[in-house]
């Protein structure tokens, strides 16, 4: 059992930290990592839950080389817009664990010092906020 523990938090961390190392790559698989957030493991879907902050502080900007068109740049925020909506709704999550982490998420999305700063769009500041408040 204790083998297991430490197989589920490893997975976890290496999420978190391959979506901070290389989050366009992650963004490009989102969608593998998505249906894990329903997981009984608590560790997965924490580290997931620091993937999806890592990918919206640092995933959707527009390529350098400026080859972007109206809808890559359409699909970049419908993808954004749903990534926030889903770290507002594991706010809800069973074990509070998870929801330190996605209480941490917010965080560095809203004043982290680091690529997150300022992250959070203006139509979700209220209701961050109103997280915010129900978690005090």
């Amino acid at each position: 059992m204790i083998h297991t523990a430490a197989c589920v938090r490893s997975v976890g961390s290496f999420i978190a930290d391959l979506a901070d190392r290389l989050p366009r790559t992650v963004g490009a698989h989102v969608a593998l990592l998505v249906p894990h957030l329903g997981c009984k493991a608590y560790p997965i879907r924490s580290g997931i839950v620091h993937a999806l902050a890592s990918l919206i502080a640092g995933g959707f900007e527009a390529p350098a080389d400026g080859s972007s068109s109206d809808a890559g740049t359409n699909a970049r925020l419908r993808t954004k817009q749903h990534l926030l909506d889903l770290l507002l709704e594991r706010a809800r999550d069973e074990i509070s664990y998870t929801r330190s982490a996605v209480c941490k998420a917010w965080e560095t999305l809203a004043q982290g010092g680091g690529a997150g700063a300022g992250k959070i769009p203006i139509g979700h500041w209220l209701p961050v906020t109103r997280l915010a408040i129900g978690r005090l």
